[in-house]
């Protein structure tokens, strides 16, 4: 795994924070609320607001496709096709078989 200098990190940071606004818009939009027990857990654990959470099952977990933050999740193996599941603030995408 390669690491991200300070000044890359730079760099991507914006690019990653419109990625992930826009997947978890994707999720919002598309995905269903927690169950009643994951409503419990979530609560459990801390999460202020479960109701607002939504879980989207998909074939595959998606891989950003701008260059260069392509590169920074393939670099860094944050998202990768191994990759089962990400956390998007309220949205999470599930790799469903």
């Amino acid at each position: 795994m390669l690491q991200i200098s300070p000044e890359q990190f730079e760099n991507i940071l914006p690019l990653a924070v419109e990625w992930d606004e826009a997947k978890e818009k994707v999720i919002l939009d598309h995905g269903t609320a927690l169950s009643p027990q994951y409503m419990e857990d979530a609560k459990s654990v801390g999460v202020k607001y479960p109701e607002r959470v939504r879980i989207y099952e998909v074939s595959r977990i998606p891989i950003p496709k701008h260059p260069i933050l392509r590169s920074a999740a393939e670099a860094t193996q944050l998202i990768s096709p191994a990759t089962i599941g990400i956390a998007l603030r309220y949205g999470i995408f599930i790799y469903q078989t």
